[in-house]
């Protein structure tokens, strides 16, 4: 999906509240937030809010407001003018009231938006999905808002409330799963200096995560003063391990054995997928870079690395 698709399908008022769902750090957010404030329209600006730690919906709410640049001191001659007209009694009501007041009525000049509900997974479990969803049906049928919500089905709690209301709520349901190509270029660009060491290796890896992949390029980097001194070989056997060992420790979807990492070696990566017994299921290489991996049965930096007891 890019950005012409995704807005095509904003532009469709049919379409009120879309579910984009997908693994963990493969760019969902990122996606979402290199869209222009203004892709379907000026009078329907997209507003972000993250729901990462919240723990009431009257929390969502003030979020909502405060991604929507208004604020409480701007509204509040407004506000004030809007107690006279009804009459509301001011005497005897606590400041925290007053505000509660305000903000409400902050909230309810909210209208004709674009919010996208992020990181919805990571909300705070006093917060529920139940009630994160009657508030984006409110929006969208009170305030003429459309609704987006990005999470990661795997990591949400409450499976069974989505399961529950996605008939009825959702009208549009995208799955975000990019290449690794397209999330390859987001992390290192298209000129990275070490492109032919690691490209083919994290392929092999069908690495797509994005934070992952950045921390990777971070981690070559904190080791590339000392390439200018050392053989090209080296290096880049160098960097391959510091990308499987990275990969090993960043990815909280497979469990690799310490022993695995303290043999690695071209040669006996190879084995391990040619044999099929690897301790994670998502690996694969084609029979031509097995075959190359054999034939490259240099282990003299695995044995240096052992002989430090780097690993």
């Amino acid at each position: 999906m890019n950005k012409d698709q995704i807005t095509q399908l904003l532009e469709d008022r049919n379409n009120k509240i879309i579910l984009i769902h997908g693994a963990w750090g493969v760019g969902k957010s990122y996606f979402w937030n290199t869209l222009p404030k203004d892709a379907v329209s000026t009078e329907r600006p997209i507003v972000n809010v993250s729901l990462f730690g919240l723990k009431s919906i009257d929390e969502l709410k003030n979020k909502i407001i405060i991604a929507s640049q208004a604020s409480i001191i701007g509204t509040t001659t407004k506000s004030i003018g809007l107690f006279s007209r009804f009459k509301i009694p001011t005497t005897g009501i606590e400041l925290g009231n007053i505000l509660s007041i305000i903000s409400d009525l902050q909230f309810i000049s909210i209208k004709k938006k674009i919010i996208c509900f992020d990181d919805v997974e990571r909300a705070n479990p006093s917060l529920s999905l139940a009630e994160v969803l009657g508030l984006a049906n409110f929006l969208v049928e009170k305030m003429d808002c459309q609704i987006v919500l990005i999470l990661n089905q795997d990591q949400l709690k409450e499976k069974g409330v989505l399961d529950l209301y996605r008939e009825r709520t959702i009208d549009l349901e995208i799955e975000f799963k990019p290449t690794f190509e397209a999330n390859y270029m987001i992390a290192f660009g298209e000129s990275y200096t070490y492109h032919n060491t690691v490209y083919s290796l994290l392929h092999s890896l069908s690495l797509i995560n994005i934070r992952i992949l950045s921390k990777i390029k971070k981690n070559i980097a904190a080791f590339e003063p000392y390439f200018n001194t050392t053989e090209e070989k080296v290096s880049n056997e160098f960097i391959k391990h510091i990308i499987l060992i990275s990969w090993a420790f960043y990815n909280a979807e497979h469990s690799v054995p310490i022993h695995f990492l303290r043999n690695l070696t071209p040669y006996t990566l190879a084995r391990y997928i040619k044999k099929g017994d690897l301790p994670f299921p998502s690996l694969e290489m084609t029979s031509s870079n097995i075959e190359s991996a054999e034939k490259k049965q240099d282990t003299t930096y695995a044995r240096r690395l052992q002989e430090l007891q780097y690993l």
